[in-house]
């Protein structure tokens, strides 16, 4: 690049932030350009405007100039002197390969990718130049057994862009791995400092009140090293020959469902992991906590007691930061209460429900409509409806049945009210409040 190409576009971006000074001024207090920042902002668009074309200029002689091999480092043309010898200050020209530096290795999409490997991996096939990018080359034949070193016979190099799609996609809603700890490392082993100490405690890092001329009483660290090495996690794509023909299908359809398996099985081992291959799953570290069921308690239910035990057991701070990992299967036993957790007070008007003795009413959203109540009313047999009701049911029925003609030609016809045959329900009305 010629030197006075290179003070034409410093000259433009200075021009540039001048102009968005302006208008950034102007959004931070609410207001449009005045007319004084108008008449600043259409000089400063005029000289870039005429800048941008002094670089148009520039760029297209130092063009012509690389072509006729008679460009130098200065940005001069030809020489004065006579002959086809090149300018004293010229520098050539350097091409690269522009697919190393592509976040797609020079593929179209995830589907071009696959399509490439699947025809890499079969015997006597060449292998696509793109597909040893980042990997090197020397790729060996398919063998009976693995080696990361030889090309295909371990793995081709998936082109970062690509890679990247398919982990944001495993970090679904129900995924786990976003709420543990991230740390980057350079190798593939880790060795973590631990600190077993409490603030409470005798050892490690203490506060005092400290009394006049009164030294603090000296404590000793407590570590520990844990050591720790990356494991790999793979995802094994079976597919069909017509789903390897299509390539914007393959785009499509694999990225999701190996984010899919790939976010399940991570879930397992952070939750269930036995530490032998695989992570150390949080119900078998040393650090679980379990809270026993209540006196009585019936297995496959779940008690507010539970719940209340469960907060009450962890560690001071922590709540902020905690997690509640459900099943769904426990989902009715949040939403509903057990018939064995209430009773109901049918001598009051109107009934009214309350908890057993020794039990509460869970917590619920402190709002409006947040807990409902479902009931059967009426009577379970004809034996067991009362003779008012009997007789007011008859004694309408039998009204109804006088007037039939009248309630047969009125669409929207009105029952008037019998006071006096009403009256046989007011012992079995139940007042709301």
């Amino acid at each position: 690049m010629s030197k006075q190409l290179r003070e034409l576009q410093a000259r433009k971006s200075d021009l540039v932030k001048e102009a968005r000074a302006l208008t950034d001024i102007a959004a931070q207090e609410n207001r449009d350009l005045s007319d004084e920042d108008v008449i600043k902002f259409n000089a400063l668009k005029g000289r870039i405007e005429a800048t941008s074309a002094a670089i148009d200029r520039e760029s297209a002689l130092i063009s012509e100039e690389v072509q006729m091999g008679t460009h130098s480092g200065s940005g001069s043309g030809l020489g004065s002197g006579s002959g086809s010898s090149l300018s004293p200050g010229y520098s050539g020209m350097l091409v690269s390969d522009n697919r190393e530096l592509d976040p797609k290795h020079g593929f179209q999409s995830l589907g071009d990718f696959l399509q490439n490997v699947c025809h890499a991996q079969k015997p006597g096939n060449p292998i696509d130049d793109r597909l040893l990018i980042g990997s090197g080359r020397g790729a060996a034949a398919p063998a009976s057994f693995g080696s990361e070193g030889s090309g295909q016979d371990g793995g081709f190099f998936v082109p970062p862009q690509f890679s990247k799609e398919i982990f944001q996609l495993s970090l679904g809603e129900d995924s786990l791995l976003p709420l543990t700890d991230n740390v980057e490392i350079s190798g593939n082993t880790m060795a973590f400092p631990k600190d077993e100490t409490t603030p409470w405690g005798t050892n490690g890092i203490r506060a005092y009140w400290q009394g006049e001329a009164a030294p603090a009483v000296t404590t000793k660290p407590v570590l520990g090293l844990s050591t720790l090495r990356l494991k790999k996690l793979m995802a094994l794509v079976p597919t069909t020959d017509e789903l390897l023909e299509d390539a914007n299908a393959l785009s499509t359809y694999l990225p999701e469902k190996i984010a899919l398996s790939i976010r399940w099985k991570t879930n397992e081992s952070i939750l269930f992991g036995s530490g032998s291959g695989v992570p150390v799953g949080a119900l078998n570290a040393g650090a679980t906590v379990s809270v026993a069921k209540e006196t009585g308690q019936a297995t496959q239910t779940l008690l507010a007691q539970n719940l209340a035990k469960m907060i009450a057991r962890l560690p001071n701070g922590s709540f902020a930061n905690s997690v509640w990992i459900v099943n769904n299967d426990v989902l009715p036993a949040l939403f509903t209460l057990p018939a064995s957790s209430y009773t109901v007070d049918a001598a009051c008007e109107p009934a009214r429900i309350t908890p057993v003795f020794g039990q509460i009413w869970p917590p619920t959203l402190p709002q409006i409509g947040s807990v409902g109540v479902i009931f059967d009313a009426g009577y379970g047999a004809a034996s067991d409806v009362p003779a008012g009701i009997k007789s007011w049911i008859k004694l309408r029925v039998g009204s109804l049945y006088s007037h039939r003609e009248e309630m047969a030609t009125l669409s929207r016809g009105r029952i008037d009210p019998l006071p006096f045959v009403d009256g046989l329900l007011d012992g079995y009305r139940v007042s709301f409040i």
